[in-house]
């Protein structure tokens, strides 16, 4: 089958999407077009950073974006946008000019009736001249609640999109209740894990041997759902705690750099961050709980476990599904509770139950689940 999925960029921090996209790509072909933008860029540091990012990808002509030669079967098309839809000019403009770049690309390919497959409300703008099978929304936030978004129209997108799909999932059962319209119920597909990836063995290799034991580590973009006031109460209580975060921020983190047993790594590519993650003694998820995380499924939970991680997280919906192998913390200091017994449970019987329960969640198992469905709607096998 072919395939035509709007997505994150390819190659770069890999989503959810990706990871069920590289499975499904052993035996489909797949056209991945690169983020098409659903908020507009601000004057930050980040955002122009992006912008570059961006503006060099429609200048370099990328059909094969990733070097992974064990990649086969994937084109990718980074269209040219003017990321400011709210302008009705500019969003006529940008449907006009991304539906030709995207039909040159499907004839040029020789794609015929491909599932069109979005993770992205804006994306139900360009769908409707690519003469589709069938479409699908997988639906991975609520970006209704996304910092920086217009939330009028990211609504007005998303009704039109959850109209029209022939199948949408959820990954958290709060987006499956919320998403329903008549007619369509969304189905839950949770989030998986690369069990191979982050199942490695540590026997004291790691990266992290420079910095001090106990290890209290987070990796993940450190942004607005991130509780920065949470994570600098943790670093106070214990002066002899290492707090390591690793992943790159689009916020000002002055309150983390002022304690000295706060570790700001930034980013790591993908492909090393078992390396880091396993010189973790506790995995955290310090997220603020609100409109925005009720949705939330974070890979991170699954990911942590694979490595055999005690995790302590705040309460969130699809954090409670593993609450009896999850420490839930309903405030800051019942937070720092948790780290403590958390830190007594490096048993290898604990570490061993936490890499099976990782295991009955590979990115294989939900990629196959993924296409069980589409194989029911349309009588075919991916």
């Amino acid at each position: 089958m072919d395939f035509v999925v709007f997505s994150d960029d390819w190659g770069r921090c890999p989503s959810s999407c990706q990871h069920i996209f590289k499975r499904i790509l052993l035996k489909n072909r797949v056209l991945w077009v690169d983020t098409i933008g659903i908020r507009s860029p601000q004057l930050s540091i980040y955002d122009l950073k992006r912008s570059m990012e961006k503006i060099s990808g429609w200048i370099k002509k990328n059909d094969k974006i990733c070097n992974d030669e064990s990649v086969v079967n994937l084109s990718t098309i980074s269209p040219i946008i003017i990321p400011y839809n709210h302008i009705s000019l500019l969003r006529r403009f940008n449907k006009k000019f991304t539906k030709i770049q995207l039909s040159n690309k499907i004839k040029e390919i020789g794609f015929n009736n491909p599932i069109i497959v979005t993770t992205f409300p804006n994306a139900v703008d360009y769908m409707d001249s690519l003469y589709s099978s069938i479409q699908v929304y997988y639906c991975v936030d609520d970006f209704v609640h996304w910092p920086g978004v217009r939330s009028n129209l990211v609504i007005q997108m998303e009704e039109e999109l959850l109209l029209r799909s022939d199948i949408v999932f959820g990954t958290s059962q709060y987006l499956c209740d919320v998403k329903k319209r008549e007619g369509v119920a969304p189905i839950f597909l949770p989030h998986g894990v690369d069990v191979q990836h982050f199942g490695m063995d540590n026997h004291g290799r790691h990266k992290l041997s420079d910095i001090p034991s106990p290890r209290i580590g987070f990796f993940g973009a450190i942004s607005e759902w991130v509780d920065l006031k949470l994570v600098a109460h943790i670093a106070q209580s214990h002066p002899d705690w290492s707090i390591v975060l690793i992943g790159g921020h689009d916020v000002d983190v002055t309150i983390l750099q002022s304690h000295k047993n706060i570790f700001l790594l930034g980013s790591v590519p993908y492909g090393v961050l078992p390396e880091y993650a396993v010189g973790f003694d506790v995995g955290i998820i310090p997220f603020l709980v609100n409109d925005l995380t009720q949705s939330v499924n974070p890979i991170k939970l699954l990911e942590y476990l694979a490595c055999g991680l005690p995790v302590v997280s705040t309460d969130m919906p699809e954090v409670r599904r593993f609450s009896g192998h999850v420490h839930i913390a309903f405030d800051s200091n019942h937070f720092v509770h948790c780290i403590e017994e958390a830190l007594c449970e490096a048993t290898p019987e604990l570490v061993r139950s936490r890499k099976e329960i990782a295991a009955n969640y590979s990115w294989e198992s939900i990629a196959n689940q993924f296409c069980e469905h589409l194989g029911k709607k349309l009588g075919l096998t991916c």
